[in-house]
Parts: structure tokens; sequence; C-alpha cells
């Protein structure tokens, strides 16, 4: 009526959306249709956690099943023009139309670096995908060419003196350099 907010409440009952509790959303302009993504988790029995996406402004949502067979927990999403990627449990994966999806390869840089966990946790795409950075617990990994190459990065302090044992904790705790 002019004077307050007609909110939509979409769920897993009205909308066909795959869980209630939504964690994430992106958008994609992919040629001229607005695509709306959304990260949901289960808050009922019958509800999974997977993408749901819709093209019709909420009236109907799809979620993603491919997600739902194999268990995997998406953290976020990115997207550009013409794919949309999620960072999950299980690695990262992209899809060209929110349907199918493939996993991309674990990103190892040209010196041997490698992001060791299958868990992504966070995504982001920059220059309509020119460059796609991804947050993993064991370092951050960039890349400029869709996958192909891959720069790896991780940091980590030493908080002990000289007269202490030398004590990395990455990649190996247990390795021990003596001074």
């Amino acid at each position: 009526n002019g004077s307050c907010i007609d909110w939509l409440h979409f769920n897993s009952d009205n909308s066909n959306i795959s869980g209630d509790w939504v964690v994430g959303f992106t958008t994609q302009n992919r040629d001229g249709e607005e695509l709306v993504y959304a990260v949901t988790w289960p808050t009922n029995d019958g509800e999974f956690s997977s993408v749901s996406y819709t093209s019709n402004g909420g009236v109907l949502w799809k979620p993603v099943e491919q997600f739902k067979e194999y268990g995997i927990k998406v953290y976020e999403l990115a997207a550009d023009d013409s794919r949309v990627y999620a960072a999950t449990d299980k690695g990262l994966y992209v899809s060209d139309n929110g349907q199918y999806w493939e996993k991309f390869q674990r990103p190892i840089s040209s010196d041997g670096q490698q992001i060791l966990s299958d868990r992504i946790y966070s995504i982001e795409s920059f220059n309509n995908g020119s460059a796609l950075i991804v947050g993993s617990d064991d370092g951050l990994a960039v890349t400029y060419d869709d996958g192909l190459s891959w720069d790896v990065y991780r940091s980590w302090e030493n908080n002990q003196t000289e007269e202490d044992i030398i004590f990395n904790p990455y990649p190996n705790p247990f390795y021990r350099k003596y001074s």
C-alpha cells in the first residue's frame, strides 16, 4: 500500500527450494535472462543442502539434485555472465546452466604447491570470470585462465624465538629445525 514492504517468502513447501535456511545468494545475467542462485541448507526433515536457482523471480525454484545425490554441502557461490561457481565441502564446482555441475581439478601451482583440502569455503569471480579466487582451510588459490593454471598462497607466522626449537605447523607439523 506504499507505506510498508510486501515481503515474499519462499520455502521448501511453497516454492521447491531445497532447504529453508538460505545462507547465500548470487545473481547471473546470462543472455539477457536474470538467474538467482541461493545456497540452501535444511532446517526440517525432507529438505537437503544444495543450490536452488530460479529464472522467474522466485515463482519456481529448481534445486540441484546432483548436490543432494552426492551429499555435497555448498558454502558460497559466485557467478559471471556465462558460468556459476560453487565452493563446497567436496571441492570447487562450475556450471554453465545451473542444472549440470562439473568439478574443478584440485588447484596446483606451477611450482607444485597445491590446495590439499577438498573443502573450499569461499569464492569470488572478478572481471567477468577472467579471475577466480578460492579460499580453503589450506590456503588461497587464484586462476586467470579458468583453472588451467593456479597460483597458491599460504601464510603462517613462527611465534618462537631463536632460542626455541623452530616449529612450523605448516605443511608438516612434525618437521622441526633446530638452531
